[in-house]
């Protein structure tokens, strides 16, 4: 990098050489000087000169072939934090070289030299900051002139890295330029700390916020390797947080990492902002709400590839840290192909080879829950414990998986579902169990899966009420449905438990409507009736107990009814019912009324005022509008129109 440095000191214009080592700076007349910097090198200084206007100067540089160490630093002797710390100290010598980084970097994105496609990262974290709750991930289809951007140095110093605004707290990281600002400067002390744990042989440049800075900050420290003097990357902790106390936390910060590349210019490869995420629980004794830390929120971005103008592709993705391993069959002969092994609550998978193996990629620092499916396990709606994997910065973790047999699977699918004391029996059969299991999956017309479909399984029971010192033939045989409910998963698998076998079983699915209680077996059963549902009668042989049943369903489309109703005194009270839905809205004083999302199909419309009604039957269809006018009679008019009232009913009239 070269700089173009003006009489008191400061860098006026600067740039990189080409391959070649030339280069090139305009700026206006005066007295400068260059500065060569060299990462891992001493700077070395022209003598002093005048540019005139329209002149062109040229000067030769001799760049220092002696390499600098930084291992040879007393750590321990220059922890003391220090703004703009003098000459001739160590904690000098570690900024020139992180300073030569972060003006490469900040030259990169000042120029838009790259054009960048990004991934970025939404995750959830626990209250430790490491089991990985659920992760997004998303991908840019275009391209970014930076990875992120900060705010302007001097706004950062005045109003601090954590703004409050309407909608809640942004939380800004530095950059490059931020870093390097005299406002950063200005308002942060430096000093040396040694490296420990991922850090472990590095230096680091340590930073806090100067003595009475009163708006939210951060502390932290540069990481730099000692034998190549390269910026390896910037991790930082908020301070002075607007928030609760029982907000803090010391996990609350960031990260930033730097990459170099070939020809000298330097990018932000990698970066990671965990904020805090609040809940609210009530005080017993108080009753009063109060915030607690329920977790970490993260988001982040990554660099998978960076484009030159000249289209050259400059830079690929790192792996980062990776989980591998197995997954094996049930005997153990070999490994199990095509078996899915994923992230809880996260898009990140992988299908294992012919031999069974697998390595998930690009993974953070963290603590993932990792599972595995495999065709069989869904057919049976069955999903393995999730196994928690520690995963430590740029480092293979491995992991082995056995696949549990057929036999094990059905004996563990309902174990949390208690078993039916009930038993019954048929008309010349014995007594039966409800052991058994039904389970399967749900699609459209599409064969595409629904989730939130309601599958309904009935039988037929019977028991016998004996008659003590009477004849036989006085027994009373009583005749009952059972029946069970369970709802698809977001696959659109099912699990029905504790079914009998070797009994006819009635199976019907159809699609939940949120304004109707499942609870309400009238409901329930009217809806059924209504034809969203797909009914069959199924039976499942009883020396297995356990069968799979694959449902289609043609999800229920929805209409709206509404209309007008006449022939009412002013301020009567009536309502309108939709009688198969059991659905009722008032008059408004207009006496308009509206039904929306009313299933489709031929439904009966009810008014009702007192000892006066009426009644309307109507077809509802996919999308459109049932207009209605009703008017309720009055005295003679009070007819059926085939000439007789309507039976156990005030005065009816259907129109």
């Amino acid at each position: 990098m070269v700089v173009l440095l003006s009489r008191d000191g400061r860098s006026v214009r600067q740039v990189l050489t080409n391959s070649s080592g030339n280069f090139e700076l305009s700026w206006t007349s005066g007295e400068y000087r260059l500065r060569a910097d060299r990462i891992g090198h001493a700077s070395t200084f022209s003598d002093w000169f005048s540019l005139e206007d329209g002149e062109t100067v040229s000067i030769a540089l001799s760049s220092e072939v002696e390499a600098i160490s930084l291992g040879t630093i007393d750590v321990e002797a220059d922890r003391r934090c220090r703004v703009r710390p003098q000459e001739g100290l160590a904690v000098t010598q570690v900024w020139d070289e992180a300073r030569k980084a972060l003006e490469a970097a900040a030259w990169t994105q000042e120029r838009g030299v790259y054009r960048y496609e990004m991934m970025g990262i939404t995750r959830s974290l626990d209250r430790d900051g490491r089991r990985v709750l659920d992760e997004d991930r998303s991908f840019n289809q275009g391209f970014s002139r930076a990875p992120y951007i900060s705010l302007p140095a001097d706004s950062l110093a005045e109003h601090g890295f954590v703004i409050e605004d309407d909608q809640g707290l942004i939380f800004y990281a530095p950059d490059a330029a931020v870093l390097l600002s005299d406002p950063f400067l200005d308002t942060h002390c430096f000093g040396l700390e040694q490296g420990e744990d991922e850090a472990e042989g590095l230096i680091g440049l340590r930073f806090e916020p100067s003595r009475g800075r009163r708006v939210a900050d951060i502390e932290g420290t540069l990481w730099i390797d000692p034998a190549t003097t390269l910026l390896r990357w910037i991790e930082f902790r908020y301070t002075n947080l607007p928030i609760p106390q029982e907000l803090q936390s010391g996990l609350v910060g960031g990260r930033v990492d730097f990459s170099a590349l070939p020809n000298g210019t330097w990018i932000v490869s990698d970066w990671r902002l965990q904020m805090p995420r609040s809940g609210v629980r009530l005080n017993d004794l108080t009753g009063q709400r109060y915030a607690y830390l329920e977790g970490y929120a993260v988001q982040g971005g990554q660099v998978l590839r960076i484009h030159g103008d000249d289209g050259t592709v400059d830079l690929n993705a790192q792996e980062g840290s990776r989980i591998t391993g197995a997954v094996f069959d049930t005997l153990r002969a070999g490994g199990l192909e095509g078996a899915r092994v994923y992230v809880v609550n996260t898009g990140m998978e992988a299908v294992t080879s012919f031999d069974g193996r697998f390595t998930l990629g690009g993974l953070d620092p963290g603590v993932y829950d990792v599972t595995f499916g495999h065709p069989y396990f869904d057919a049976l709606g069955y999903v393995p414990q999730p196994f928690p994997v520690e995963v430590g910065q740029d480092t293979v973790a491995q992991v082995t998986f056995l696949a549990p047999p057929r036999r094990r699977i059905i004996d563990e699918l309902c174990q949390d579902d208690p078993r039916p004391d009930s038993r019954g029996a048929a008309p010349g059969q014995g007594v039966h169990d409800a052991n058994a299991i039904l389970t399967g999956q749900v699609t459209d017309e599409a064969g595409v899966p629904v989730e939130g479909a309601a599958v309904r399984v009935l039988w037929r029971e019977w028991s016998v009420d004996f008659r003590e010192d009477q004849p036989s033939s006085d027994d009373v045989v009583n005749e009952g449905r059972l029946g069970s409910v369970a709802l698809t998963g977001p696959t659109g698998r099912y699990r029905v438990c504790w079914v009998p076998a070797d009994v006819p079983l009635e199976v019907t699915v159809l699609e939940r409507i949120e304004d109707l209680d499942p609870g309400r077996q009238t409901a329930f059963r009217n809806l059924i009736e209504l034809g969203s549902a797909r009914r069959q009668t199924f039976t499942i042989n009883g020396t297995r107990q356990f069968a799979t049943l694959d449902l289609e369903l043609n999800l229920a489309r929805t209409g709206t009814v509404q209309g007008r109703v006449t022939g009412l005194e002013e301020g009567a009270a009536a309502e309108v019912v939709l009688l198969e839905l059991d659905r009722r809205v008032p008059l408004e004083a207009d006496g308009s009324f509206v039904f929306e999302a009313v299933p489709t199909g031929d439904l009966t419309l009810e008014v009702v005022a007192g000892e006066r009604g009426v009644r309307r039957d109507i077809e509802v269809r996919p999308g459109e509008t049932v207009q209605v006018e009703l008017h309720v009679p009055g005295g003679d008019e009070n007819r059926h129109s085939g000439g007789s009232p309507l039976p156990d009913s005030p005065p009816w009239q259907d129109q």
